[in-house]
């Protein structure tokens, strides 16, 4: 089984990686396909740094701008995702930087919450445990906003899939200090959502 999603990951990696050599070779409108692709797991990593969707979209643009005006850059031995959240997370400091005050992050609401996560219900939960679900990623949202960047940011990227060494990469930190974080952030949401209980 592992196999099967290692083969699976090689090939979605392989594929992003033959869009880039054709951006690279003069195909530039191939670039669209690699944001849309990403757009929603980068808009939720930068959500982490401000709620505001027009500060967002900024931080976005601009992330999607470097990424094309550097795609030379790229080095084919990680995945575009990885190296695409690396860029996003500076263009976020540097906004937070710009604007010379920490923006905290607000919770989301429940529905909010789930729409975002694709953690909804596809229809076969009876109402009150869809009720249950919704009232359990309120107080997740609630649980991770308390949550201190450097600890929050591995953690939204662990559940965008990135490994434990791909978040290590991003951050810039080793793999072992990933983990601690990984467990600290962990450690803080059960506490958090049990005060919350």
């Amino acid at each position: 089984m592992e196999t099967i999603f290692q083969k699976n990951l090689d090939s979605f990696q392989c594929h992003d990686h033959l869009i880039i050599a054709n951006v690279l070779s003069g195909q530039t409108k191939l670039f669209e396909s690699l944001i849309s692709k990403y757009n929603l797991k980068l808009s939720r990593l930068v959500r982490g740094y401000t709620k505001n969707q027009d500060e967002i979209n900024d931080i976005l643009q601009e992330t999607y701008l470097k990424a094309f005006l550097n795609l030379h850059q790229f080095r084919f031995q990680a995945s575009f995702f990885t190296w695409v959240c690396r860029i996003a997370i500076n263009e976020s400091l540097r906004f937070l930087k710009r604007k010379e005050q920490f923006v905290s992050y607000n919770a989301l609401s429940g529905t909010e919450f789930a729409k975002i996560s694709n953690k909804h219900s596809n229809g076969s939960v009876n109402p009150i445990e869809l009720l249950i679900q919704e009232e359990n990623q309120t107080l997740l949202g609630k649980a991770i906003a308390t949550l201190h960047l450097k600890y929050r940011t591995p953690y939204q990227l662990k559940q965008e899939g990135l490994s434990v060494m791909e978040i290590g990469k991003v951050m810039g930190i080793s793999s072992n200090n990933v983990k601690v974080r990984l467990y600290r952030a962990r450690k803080k949401i059960r506490t958090k959502i049990s005060d919350m209980t």
